[in-house]
């Protein structure tokens, strides 16, 4: 039959203890997901709860627990078994340009889109100054959340849903004088609410000529 280990800190065993019995015709027990130590049973002490095989659910008093601090009650935060609060994160989000080699006086325009796995971001804010070169024409819009414009700068602020990305999107012209082809690159900025800053960039190529593959030379 299975067990429950109990380890230290270091992962040395300090008890192990026998699973019930299976129900009807299996001849073995176990659990096959993480337990959870919770207060099921109003009481002072915690309990100690695991889904079983083939014995229903087992709870295990953990006497002596009244006001401890638990740390990481698996199953009740965070599912990824990493010991942290499982937090959202922006590390998918992105950034493009349409077209990528824009002549002097083109529209561009761009796209921004912010993802999220979840759970979701309720304070996130984006910024996105213009850069040199080109001259912001409007289109400001935003699948969700508030977006504007400001001296130069496009921000954007609201929630970013688990699951569900938000796009932004606006455009631009090369300036006329821009007559070299040159890099242009497009920076921004978002904070995701919890500490964490990640930026986003887009590179066009003003007065770019694009080869497209496969790409043949005659002799």
């Amino acid at each position: 039959m299975g067990k429950l280990h109990i380890l230290n800190y270091q992962g040395y065993v300090l008890h192990e203890i026998p699973l019930p019995n299976p129900y009807g015709s299996p001849d073995w027990n176990g659990a096959l997901a993480a337990p959870t130590i919770a207060n099921i049973d109003g009481d002072d002490d915690m309990e100690l709860v695991l889904n079983t095989s083939h014995s229903g659910i087992v709870a295990y008093d953990l006497p002596g627990t009244a006001g401890a601090r638990i740390l990481w009650g698996t199953g009740r935060a965070n599912f990824q078994r990493t010991g942290s609060y499982l937090q959202g994160n922006l590390n998918r989000s992105q950034m493009s340009a349409q077209p990528v080699t824009p002549g002097a006086g083109e529209t561009v325009t761009y796209n921004i889109r912010l993802i999220n796995p979840g759970p979701d971001l309720e304070t996130v804010v984006l910024t996105n100054t213009i850069p040199a070169d080109v001259t912001y024409s409007g289109n400001l819009s935003a699948s969700s959340g508030s977006a504007s414009y400001t001296a130069g700068q496009v921000r954007w602020q609201g929630t970013v849903p688990g699951g569900l990305p938000v796009g932004i999107k606006y455009t631009v012209f090369v300036n006329g004088n821009v007559t070299n082809p040159q890099p242009i690159v497009n920076n921004a900025l978002v904070n995701d609410g919890l500490g964490n800053l990640w930026p986003l960039s887009s590179t066009i190529i003003a007065n770019g000529e694009a080869s497209y593959l496969p790409v043949t030379v005659r002799k």
